[in-house]
């Protein structure tokens, strides 16, 4: 059995199949994914509709450019980090949401980080 160790982050592939679904839900801009880690809670919504349509056109129909999502992905976010703290893979996930691009424009999505009251409550979030 091979087990791969968890990051408290969204994949290349969970970028690939946002802009996907994104696509398939008529481009609705309140599409947003939730993920909660020992790290913290994170949504992933729209930032920028056209350029998330944009994103999900080319890696839909350009292998190549899935392929250097996924090589950019690891060689920026996972390698540096190597197996290192989970603050690592945040940072490095939200410089590489913030800088990748495809075809000269942003992948369209942005992150927020929740904030939490002391009784567990979500009162906040902040755009990284």
């Amino acid at each position: 059995v091979v087990t791969k160790d968890l990051v408290p982050i969204w994949s290349d592939g969970d970028i690939d199949k946002t802009a996907e679904q994104f696509g398939e839900l008529n481009n609705d801009e309140d599409f947003t994914s939730i993920l909660v880690t020992q790290e913290g809670t994170f949504a992933l919504r729209v930032g920028n509709s056209s350029d998330l349509n944009d994103t999900n056109l080319t890696l839909g129909n350009d292998p190549d450019a899935k392929e250097k999502l996924s090589k950019n992905f690891n060689d920026r976010v996972l390698t540096p980090c190597n197996g290192g703290s989970n603050s690592c893979y945040v940072q490095n996930f939200i410089i590489f949401l913030n800088t990748y691009t495809i075809n000269g424009h942003s992948l369209g999505l942005i992150l927020y980080e929740a904030v939490y009251d002391n009784q567990g409550n979500i009162i906040n979030w902040i755009r990284r």
